[in-house]
């Protein structure tokens, strides 16, 4: 027995979702299918937030490899940062989980708890990527990372002179990609944040127009 809905309720949802169009099916009325939002123009909301839960969870695997590896990537970046990265991988791949699960089963809940994490992420990720550049400016992710990378070399029988060029070469290449990869992600996250969200409001509002061609 769907819950009563005071006039003013009612008109509000008239404004929002229209009148009951005259399509019938299984001999009820049904409204017209209004046009769906996209993410990334391409493919529907919640399609969207299935993408980018899986390609986050898939992110944190590869971050999880390079820890144990003990990539350059990983041993070049400064205590301080491994901390961080380490933080975003313990919270990060429950709730990215738990957004994959909401988003595939429609789970509103689910999917907001998701979206309070993309929100944190995006803000912390902004603020992040600022501290990543001032440290790249100043050279002190440079500098971390040849020394660790030299030592290692040396370590391996390499001429020491022989170890600097080579990861000289390497940091050079490795910090690039990384701070484009950073940034390219700072802006999708604040994106991705929002396709989250008009996700969850589309939910509310079919449950919304469910009830109201109940009322």
């Amino acid at each position: 027995m769907p819950p009563s809905t005071s006039p003013a309720s009612r008109f509000n949802l008239k404004n929002i979702l229209g009148s009951p169009q005259a399509n019938t099916m299984a001999g009820r009325n049904v409204p017209a299918n209004p046009r769906q939002e996209r993410c990334c123009f391409c493919c529907g909301l919640r399609n969207g937030v299935i993408a980018i839960a899986s390609v986050y969870i898939a992110m944190y695997v590869i971050q999880i490899a390079s820890m144990i590896a003990g990539t350059v990537m990983w041993t070049s970046i400064s205590r301080s940062w491994k901390i961080f990265t380490i933080f975003l991988v313990v919270i990060g791949l429950p709730l990215c989980s738990v957004g994959l699960y909401g988003a595939v089963k429609r789970k509103k809940k689910f999917v907001y708890a998701y979206f309070l994490f993309s929100t944190f992420l995006a803000t912390i990720t902004l603020f992040s990527s600022f501290g990543w550049l001032i440290e790249l400016g100043r050279g002190t992710l440079k500098q971390a990372g040849l020394k660790t990378c030299v030592d290692t070399l040396t370590k391996a029988g390499y001429d020491a002179e022989y170890a600097t060029a080579e990861c000289q070469s390497v940091l050079s290449v490795t910090l690039g990609f990384s701070t484009t990869i950073m940034l390219i992600l700072a802006v999708c996250q604040v994106y991705w944040a929002y396709v989250i969200r008009r996700f969850y409001l589309q939910m509310l509002i079919e449950d919304a127009a469910a009830n109201y061609m109940q009322v």
